[in-house]
């Protein structure tokens, strides 16, 4: 194999690990009737109607390892990571296990950046709290 062949297959497989590494996230609550709550995992956004919160569940291959997560402005969205009292059974991982989650609150109207940390990849959520 010559070296541009070798150096285009190594760029490949090293871009698709890259891009495959982001954990998956879950909105695992509703909001209330009348009120907003949504997750768009694809384009890394949150929209809440204001005094709304939504738990979010948040995998890779299982729960995300020592996930955190942070608000640029925690007077629009605050963030807190969350203890689910419940257990998961997940593929390729033997037993049940805990659920890696946080809550997302909507105080304010307004827009803000949420950070999730986590060992399996870091993602940043816009996030829209709409005044209705």
């Amino acid at each position: 194999m010559n070296r541009s062949v070798f150096t285009f297959t190594m760029l490949l497989v090293l871009g698709a690990v890259a891009t495959g590494c982001n954990p998956s996230f879950t909105a695992i609550t509703a909001a209330p009737p009348g009120k907003v709550a949504s997750l768009n995992d694809e384009d890394h956004e949150i929209v809440l109607s204001r005094g709304v919160a939504v738990a979010v569940e948040c995998t890779y291959e299982g729960p995300c390892g020592n996930m955190s997560a942070v608000s640029t402005d925690a007077a629009i969205a605050e963030v807190h990571t969350a203890y689910l009292d419940s257990l998961e059974e997940y593929a390729g991982r033997e037993g049940r296990q805990n659920r890696s989650a946080f809550v997302v609150s909507g105080r304010a109207p307004g827009s803000a950046a949420i950070t999730v940390r986590s060992s399996d990849g870091d993602v940043v959520f816009a996030v829209t709290v709409l005044d209705d």
